[in-house]
């Protein structure tokens, strides 16, 4: 059988910052379902060519307070090709605007299954862009499928449900230059790695991390991986549990501000 992950993972007409032609990278040991169906593996990938929200209607949910939305953009700033913004609308301190893949009706694609005999490989990747980083919290990554709000108030701090899980990147208010690699259990957090990456305004970044399927999580930041733990030594990592693509946004703004985060291309892969 040919090995079909040399071919480049490109989005929007650029080379991602993982690509899989290197062979020590990110996605090398990544199987590609939609150019080998052979391959025992699927996957969720968005680039953002067109968008749509709604129950029956659209791929994503939107959770959102005072009109915050989501809206495919061509901006000169974020490039060519499919990109969405997902923004507050600056009514007031504390919008927040989050996306999902998932409805109550639908359920959750991927899942975690921590040390178990069943449990399987996973890869997550994004590729984002901070309109600011004043005032404002920004999650990515892999949540529980009822999440809606995963950031607190001004701080931006886990503000999960005591039924909820996820492993994430996400910036706090306090430190929105800071970007942590976070897991949570039952909405109780383990910042896994703090400060793991730097976000920059009007900058890009991408966010990955993949799990072993048995004991190990590892994060990456920009192609360059930046954090192996056991994850069987985490208190709070996931555990025979579904989540789903999932993206954040909240102004810490006293007095309201608008406050975007764009995202270019968005990938889950499991084996099957």
């Amino acid at each position: 059988m040919s090995d079909f992950r040399i071919i480049k993972h490109c989005s929007s007409g650029r080379n991602s910052d993982l690509i899989l032609s290197d062979m020590t990278g990110f996605w090398s040991d990544c199987p590609i379902p939609r150019v080998n169906p052979e391959e025992s593996a699927y996957e969720f990938f968005d680039d953002f060519t067109k968008f749509s929200v709604g129950d029956n209607t659209g791929i994503w949910t939107l959770d959102q307070t005072n009109g915050s939305a989501v809206l495919v953009s061509s901006e000169a700033a974020t490039g060519k090709g499919g990109v969405v913004r997902i923004g507050t609308d600056g009514t007031a301190d504390n919008d927040y605007a989050t996306i999902k893949v998932t409805t109550a009706d639908t359920g959750a694609a991927f899942r975690i299954e921590d040390g178990a005999t069943t449990s399987k490989k996973l890869w997550f990747a994004a590729r984002v862009y901070p309109y600011e980083v004043t005032d404002c919290s920004y999650y990515v990554g892999l949540f529980d499928q009822t999440t809606t709000e995963p950031g607190l108030d001004d701080t931006g701090a886990e503000n999960l449900g005591a039924a909820q899980d996820g492993v994430y990147f996400r910036s706090l208010n306090g430190t929105p230059t800071e970007l942590d690699f976070c897991c949570a259990k039952n909405g109780s957090e383990t910042e896994v790695k703090g400060a793991a990456g730097t976000l920059a305004a009007t900058t890009w970044i991408t966010v990955g991390f993949k799990y072993d399927g048995n004991s190990t999580v590892q994060a990456w930041i920009n192609g360059v991986k930046v954090a192996t733990v056991m994850s069987t030594s985490l208190t709070n990592f996931p555990d025979d549990v579904g989540l789903t693509p999932l993206m954040f946004v909240k102004d810490g703004e006293a007095t309201g501000e608008i406050k975007y985060l764009y995202c270019d291309w968005i990938k889950c892969v499991q084996e099957r």
